[in-house]
């Protein structure tokens, strides 16, 4: 990710506590690049979001690298997919303990962490990874949107994430605030927007999203805010931009845009990209 997103107050705070030695990755999306790195610097700890090690896998980068440096493989910004799960159950990664992590900004990144086991059973409920339980002082709810009420296990709902971790609010922004921070029986909550529910051992499993904002190559991305951008295109009069799951890019992104006149497709990318971030713009 890039150097300014949260994950860097672990990424870069943690490991030089921690007496590591750092480097700074020059990956772009090129998994042939990322296996050089990891082959090159001998990299035993590896952080990074689902997309990029699907994208290694896809290009069969485990297979053409040394790996076996590698010990620690943290995993997290985005759903954990079934795709992902395959490709570290795979052999190259049998020496490697992985962590799948979950957490937004507000809980102070990570609030929920789970090694993966490599059996379904103990890591899966149908398509579904769980996230495990929450880290030391944090805890987690999950509330029916409808009645407002706290569900049992295996209830789907709003995760609800309380505890020490959790925010004030945002800087100079009450109303925000309040939209995002509920007290149930005099404990502060943060509405995560996330779909969910927790098993009877109190592991959670995260299936989705409440609203319109989706994660995307671990950023999160409102389908709305693009279609407001692409309508300050000149010539643009109406667009609406749709997510469709998969397994292997997370979400992928189609824009329908109707024009006033006939539109150049290259010429409106172009244009997209003086308005929009890189993991912005549709496929």
């Amino acid at each position: 990710t890039q150097f300014t997103f949260d994950i860097s107050l672990l990424d870069v705070g943690l490991f030089l506590l921690k007496n590591t030695h750092l480097y700074f990755s020059q990956f772009k999306g090129n998994a042939f690049a990322l296996g050089a790195e990891l082959e090159e610097w001998k990299i035993e700890i590896l952080n990074t979001v689902p997309n990029n090690i699907n994208s290694f896998i896809g290009a069969e980068m485990h297979l053409r690298c040394d790996m076996t440096a590698l010990k620690y493989l943290f995993i997290g910004g985005a759903k954990f997919s079934k795709a992902t799960y395959s490709g570290v159950s795979q052999p190259w990664c049998s020496n490697v303990r992985v962590f799948n992590f979950y957490g937004p900004t507000e809980a102070t990144i990570y609030s929920h962490v789970h090694e993966i086991k490599r059996d379904p059973t103990l890591d899966c409920d149908d398509t579904n990874v769980t996230v495990g339980k929450p880290v030391k002082r944090m805890f987690h709810a999950i509330q029916d949107r409808t009645s407002n009420s706290l569900l049992g296990f295996n209830s789907l709902g709003e995760i609800l994430l309380g505890g020490d971790q959790l925010m004030r609010g945002y800087l100079n922004n009450p109303t925000a605030t309040q939209r995002a921070i509920t007290n149930i029986d005099n404990v502060n909550y943060y509405r995560t927007g996330d779909l969910g529910f927790q098993d009877e051992e109190g592991d959670l499993f995260v299936v989705g999203r409440l609203d319109e904002t989706i994660k995307r190559r671990g950023f999160r991305v409102n389908l709305l805010d693009i279609d407001a951008y692409i309508q300050k295109i000149q010539g643009i009069n109406d667009c609406i931009t749709l997510a469709f799951a998969d397994e292997n890019l997370e979400n992928w992104l189609l824009t329908v845009v109707i024009a006033k006149s006939p539109i150049d497709k290259i010429l409106l990318f172009t244009q997209m990209r003086h308005f929009l971030l890189e993991h912005q713009i549709p496929d």
